[in-house]
């Protein structure tokens, strides 16, 4: 396995794999793509990190899936700012 950082290049795969939009459990991913990684050499792992770390250094923010995940974001968020003015 290669790393990058804190980053391996099986969650470069995974990120990459599903960046298209729609949700899988981890359950499925792995069953989708265990045997590409397998197959994959160290060289090609390691272009997948740094397409990765590209991609992550782009997009920051990333948008959560439902409207539920939004809102508890935006409501976190207010109570901590609202923890650090008192």
């Amino acid at each position: 396995m290669v790393n990058l950082g804190s980053t391996c290049s099986w969650q470069a795969l995974t990120f990459l794999s599903t960046i298209e939009g729609h949700k899988m459990t981890m359950l499925e991913i792995q069953r989708e793509y265990k045997q590409e990684y397998e197959g994959l050499g160290d060289a090609e792992r390691e272009e997948l990190l740094h397409e990765f770390k590209e991609n992550s250094d782009t997009t920051k923010a990333i948008r959560r899936p439902s409207p539920r995940g939004r809102i508890l974001d935006v409501s976190n968020t207010v109570r901590n700012m609202m923890l650090l003015v008192i």
